[in-house]
């Protein structure tokens, strides 16, 4: 067993090489283009990135956010998404109870960062990313000590059948799509990671953010002409109920419930 510090060094290191991977993924996957040729380039300059200038957070702070060629300003959230991914890497590894848990939760949190990323950029959360999802939440659900193979089902069906309801009643009340279907295949594949349980907590937590962020957005900057995508919310809702399942039974029911992550 690894020293708690040389572990959650790897998680991090581990953590912002893969943020710089799914910066990649969610660039070029909406775009129909591979994500593995042509290896990386600036999109200004068309230049090939050099390995040391590709070193996740490091290379940017080294470059002062620019191309080392032409000089183009590079994008801040490229080094803000590999800091989060980092991040996010320990917060699981803090958690896990094994490595099976850590690399089941960690391929979680990719999915979830990169249809923040996909569903911000381009308002669409690809089908390569929520199909793939389903079936790798439900299938390596075998992998980790607090979920089963019957859970990732329940929350399939739960997850993705209660939001499929709901955008069906919308379209058909109101004629017009409240819920994306992206938003529903979204929730399926929360479902698949997390089980039934927690889905009400990604729910609310995801329906309150996205109140209290989106309607001041949509009401004043874009005058009620542009949606806001939803995924981003329901994205924050999941890892709300990731980390703090426990806490917030024991804020709503006084009782602790038997969290995703052993205590």
């Amino acid at each position: 067993m690894l020293p708690a510090t040389v572990w959650l060094t790897y998680a991090f290191v581990f953590g912002a090489i893969i943020g710089s991977f799914l910066n990649v993924v969610a660039y070029r996957l909406p775009r129909k283009r591979s994500i593995v040729f042509p290896p990386s380039g600036c999109p200004a300059c068309s230049s090939p990135i050099q390995w040391f200038d590709n070193i996740p957070i490091l290379s940017f702070l080294l470059l002062r956010g620019r191309c080392r060629r032409c000089q183009a300003v590079i994008p801040l959230h490229y080094p803000l998404v590999e800091l989060g991914c980092a991040l996010l890497s320990v917060a699981v590894a803090r958690q896990a109870n094994g490595i099976g848990d850590y690399f089941y939760y960690f391929l979680f949190v990719a999915i979830l960062i990169t249809v923040t990323l996909t569903d911000l950029q381009f308002k669409i959360i690809p089908n390569k990313i929520s199909y793939p999802g389903v079936v790798l939440g439900v299938g390596a659900s075998v992998m980790t000590s607090d979920h089963s193979l019957i859970s990732a089902l329940l929350g399939v069906l739960i997850g993705g059948g209660l939001f499929m309801l709901v955008a069906e009643l919308f379209y058909r009340l109101r004629g017009i799509e409240g819920l994306m279907y992206g938003d529903v295949k979204l929730m399926a594949v929360i479902g698949a990671f997390l089980g039934a349980r927690p889905l009400i907590w990604v729910i609310l937590c995801g329906s309150a953010s996205g109140l209290i962020i989106g309607w001041p957005l949509v009401s004043f900057r874009y005058e009620g002409k542009t949606a806001i995508p939803f995924g981003p919310f329901l994205v924050l809702g999941a890892l709300i109920a990731l980390f703090f399942e426990d806490t917030l039974c024991r804020l709503a029911f006084g009782a602790e419930c038997r969290a995703i992550f052993h205590r």
